[in-house]
């Protein structure tokens, strides 16, 4: 982090692992597919979005 020049960017990206994660999960461990998950995976990369250019 202290090379980066925005450090926004890189919070994002590191934090993307996170909903990347669930959508794998849900899509090749073949978890639950409620749509509750499917709004706070949404909710989460819009987030991670608003972090990235903000």
């Amino acid at each position: 982090m202290g090379f980066a020049g925005n450090i926004s960017y890189v919070v994002a990206f590191r934090l993307l692992g996170i909903p990347l994660a669930a959508l794998l999960g849900i899509l090749i461990l073949r978890e639950s597919r409620h749509p509750p998950k499917f709004v706070r995976v949404a909710l989460m990369f819009v987030g991670l979005i608003l972090v990235a250019t903000g």
